[in-house]
């Protein structure tokens, strides 16, 4: 993470990029932390978020504390858009809220509302149609 704020203009490039594209959820909290300093050139900015974005995704219980910072943190509508994606299969009353916030952005507000409606859903937008009832075991 220190590369990331070098002085030295190519380091700190090359090192962002390469946090961006950790493969891994372990790198994170780094990401964020980075993510959320104001003086992080945009396009650095973006890389990390859509580092985050792409974690998170594919997180099999997906830590929502994380997405709604992440949210939080983006500057674009492009990177909050991959972010409400990411929320759409969040459970918790806090993701909601988060994503009920961009409904009044003009530029999210259609990816908001498709986003709450999959975590209305049964299958939370998972895909598996909703079949994580239990079956009615009464007899006939």
């Amino acid at each position: 993470v220190a590369a990331c704020r070098s002085a030295d203009e190519a380091l700190a490039k090359q090192a962002v990029k390469l946090l961006g594209g950790w493969g891994n959820e372990n790198g994170l909290p780094a990401m964020l932390e980075l993510a959320g300093d104001k003086a992080l050139p945009v396009a650095g900015h973006v890389e990390l978020m859509r580092g985050i974005s792409r974690l998170l995704a594919g997180q099999k219980k997906l830590d929502e504390t994380m997405a709604v910072q992440a949210l939080g943190m983006a500057r674009r509508p492009d990177e909050k858009k991959l972010l409400l994606d990411v929320l759409a299969k969040a459970e918790g009353p806090k993701a909601r809220a988060a994503v009920e916030a961009c409904l009044q952005d003009p530029a999210l507000k259609e990816q908001a509302a498709e986003a709450l409606e999959k975590m209305q859903k049964p299958d939370n937008g998972k895909g598996n149609g909703g079949n994580n009832k239990k079956k009615n075991k009464s007899k006939a």
